[in-house]
């Protein structure tokens, strides 16, 4: 697993910790925000400690009845030094991007099978 989705993970793992902790959460632990997935809570317990889809990201926003975005905000997030920070959806994993070398590696990994729109970037 590289840095980058390591990295992720932790930040989502900790926002729908904080989420779930929340007064007016709309469920009030991971077994609860499962079953209102429809899930078993081992299945989100790797979910989150691994590289969910989108598709999982956004049923767990579902869940919790916040936008997605809201998953990936909140004083869990480090500060930034290098002025660079996002997710990327690629092939169905999501990569964090904190630097332009993470922008650089995946248009080049990308390149490989697909042309890229990174592949057009400049700094």
């Amino acid at each position: 697993m590289n840095k980058s989705r390591t990295e992720a993970s932790k930040l989502l793992d900790n926002r729908v910790t904080e989420l779930i902790k929340q007064e007016d959460a709309k469920c009030k632990s991971q077994a609860e925000l499962a079953k209102a997935m429809g899930i078993d809570p081992s299945s989100l317990s790797r979910m989150l400690s691994g590289n969910p889809k989108l598709s999982t990201i956004a049923n767990i926003a579902k869940a919790l009845q916040v936008p997605i975005a809201e998953l990936f905000k909140g004083e869990s997030v480090p500060p930034l030094s290098s002025g660079v920070d996002g997710y990327v959806l690629i092939d169905g994993r999501i990569e964090h991007i904190t630097s332009k070398d993470d922008m650089l590696r995946l248009g080049k990994k990308d390149s490989q099978d697909n042309p890229s729109p990174l592949d057009c970037i400049t700094f």
